[in-house]
């Protein structure tokens, strides 16, 4: 016993070391996890808060449109009536002249024969030049209808190409294979740079004489990239195949 006690001790120092090393690790570790627990709160809770905030500024939105919305059909309620009220008013004083020349008829017509002939081409003039005025109408056809847009579908929509983004890449431009065909010193933007104009400029020449590749080479997975094409007329935008192992964007032959 003696003689094996002391190698016996060694091993035993050795597996304390490595247990207390594996005890250190484990808290490290427990650290990190803490560290990560609170990070992990800390930014959900931002988005929570910063998704909190974007839906109500959307319901402040909302709410001023439906206000102006209402506001809008109140004045034209408004203008209708008041144009309809006139209508009607015209109409009472028309029925009254009406009434009045139907009485005149009636008691001509009851009358002796000189009070039927009394005046009668005066009543006859007056109910042949009688006419009544219309109403002014509002078409119901030509009004402007508010129609709510469908947000379920937009933000559906919206959620999708926020998922997609997740998978962005940054996307430079190589050197082209076309003299006219520039492209800016970050190798974000490349433009036509020929004076000639039209379609023409392609009809003499196959689609990748004017192509530029793209990187980096995509060869497999999702990925996410944007081209702004605005202020251009014409444009071809695509993926090349095995044959190009790249993106590839042909520029605008209309403007630059």
């Amino acid at each position: 016993m003696e003689e094996i006690v002391p190698e016996y001790q060694k091993k035993l120092q050795s597996c304390l070391q490595r247990l207390k090393g594996k005890k250190q690790e484990a808290e490290e570790l427990e650290i990190k996890v803490r560290e990560e627990m609170s990070t992990w709160k800390i930014q959900i809770q931002n988005e929570i808060q910063n998704v909190q905030g974007k839906f109500t500024q959307l319901r402040q939105i909302l709410d001023n449109e439906e206000i102006k919305e209402l506001r809008k059909l109140k004045d034209e309620l408004g203008v209708i009536l008041k144009e309809l009220a006139g209508s009607k008013n015209d109409l009472v004083q028309e029925k009254l002249l009406v009434s009045n020349l139907i009485s005149d008829v009636e008691r001509h017509l009851q009358g002796s024969t000189v009070e039927l002939l009394q005046d009668v081409n005066v009543i006859m003039k007056r109910s042949e030049t009688l006419a009544l005025k219309k109403p002014k109408s509002f078409p119901k056809e030509q009004r402007r209808v508010f129609r709510a847009p469908d947000l379920r579908e937009i933000l559906h929509v919206f959620n999708e190409l926020t998922d997609v983004q997740r998978y962005w890449v940054q996307v430079t431009l190589n050197s082209p294979k076309c003299a006219n065909v520039v492209i800016s010193p970050d190798q974000t933007q490349v433009r036509y740079a020929s004076s000639d104009q039209g379609y023409n400029a392609y009809l003499n020449y196959n689609y990748e004489t004017f192509g530029v590749l793209g990187s980096p080479v995509i060869t497999s997975g999702r990925h996410y990239w944007e081209v702004d094409v605005s202020k251009k007329s014409a444009w071809i935008l695509g993926v090349c195949g095995e044959k190009c192992e790249n993106t590839m964007i042909v520029p605008s032959v209309f403007g630059n």
